[in-house]
């Protein structure tokens, strides 16, 4: 189990799929558990202990993983919504707003839960933050419109707050409620 974990240490930090190394980790921890109980003879109480220091290394890295990719995902919307680019902020938003729900599932197994806690508490507060910073990239647009001197002006800016409001509702996003 431990060398799956090595192995979804290193997929982790290329960036590459890890679902595969937590089945196999999760697999080979089963085996161990399995084997570690078969035998009434056997050093299962020291086989059990060392089982559990796994499992809980695992479910604190998940937890970790999902996190770091929350932060990679906010700094994405942040400068996505500074360079206008509703659609790829959104997008990153809701990603975002998945990956903590993950985070919070897989926290409830996660053997340094305080400080995972703290982590998720931080990452919340990320999205939340950049979820406003959406709406208000949205609202500005609506100022815009309502104080433009020139009709043509107004018509362009109702026209892009429209835009990032579609691109919330394309997203299946409705606002940092959701968030």
């Amino acid at each position: 189990a431990e060398e799956a974990i090595d192995g979804f240490e290193a997929a982790l930090a290329e960036g590459e799929d890890t679902h595969e190394y937590v089945q196999k980790a999760q697999s080979r921890l089963s085996s161990a558990i399995h084997a570690a109980t078969r035998n009434d003879d056997g050093p299962s109480e020291d086989m059990m202990a060392r089982i559990e220091d796994v499992e809980e290394e695992l479910d604190t890295l998940r937890v970790r993983s999902r996190l770091d990719r929350v932060d990679v995902l906010v700094e994405e919307a942040e400068r996505d919504i500074d360079d206008g680019e509703r659609d790829s902020a959104i997008e990153s938003i809701v990603e975002a707003d998945d990956r903590l729900t993950d985070a919070k599932r897989d926290l409830e197994d996660a053997a340094d839960s305080d400080t995972a806690l703290g982590e998720l508490d931080d990452a919340t507060q990320d999205v939340d933050r950049v979820a406003s910073m959406a709406i208000e990239a949205a609202l500005a647009r609506c100022d815009q419109a309502t104080s433009a001197d020139e009709p043509q002006a107004a018509v362009e800016a109702w026209g892009e707050a429209r835009e990032w409001f579609l691109a919330a509702q394309d997203a299946g996003w409705d606002g940092p409620a959701s968030v």
